[in-house]
């Protein structure tokens, strides 16, 4: 963590790729690794272990609905800054089916939207239907690829 914060997202990737090779199952390690990916440029490999995070992360605790709020937003910005603004779509609908009132992940989402050219505004961008909320955040996540 401490590399990412000073700045070496490249050190941090080593770091954090040594530690999955001693145990894939560190679903945090995943995610930290996949926001250096991000903060690289490297949109394929944050969509890859951001995918990896979700799968390990047990939604059936709100610990587990805040971080896989954070990974949805995190791959659903690399697929939107890799162009695939359609997949982009999908993980920010989840994300804020599992914060639906949070103000400042909308306005972050509306910059990202509008940043990326995926559309002139967060309402345009995310134009359709949404999963029913009273169906619950579970049913997001489940669609998200989240494994329980």
């Amino acid at each position: 963590d401490a590399l990412f914060r000073q700045g070496d997202a490249g050190g941090a990737v080593e770091r954090y790729t040594r530690a999955l090779e001693e145990d894939e199952g560190l679903f945090q390690v995943w995610s930290n690794r996949a926001a250096c990916h991000l903060s690289l440029e490297d949109y394929p490999a944050c969509v890859e272990d951001c995918t990896r995070a979700l799968n390990l992360v047990d939604p059936a605790q709100a610990r587990g609905s805040r971080l896989c709020l954070r990974i949805l937003v995190r791959r659903g910005t690399a697929h939107c800054w890799a162009g695939d603004f359609a997949r982009g779509r999908e993980d920010l609908k989840r994300a804020l089916l599992l914060d639906v009132h949070n103000k400042q992940l909308r306005d972050d989402l509306g910059m990202l939207v509008t940043t990326t050219g995926a559309a002139g505004s967060l309402q345009e961008f995310m134009e359709g239907k949404l999963p029913d909320p009273r169906n619950s955040a579970m049913a997001a996540l489940q669609a998200a690829g989240v494994q329980q």
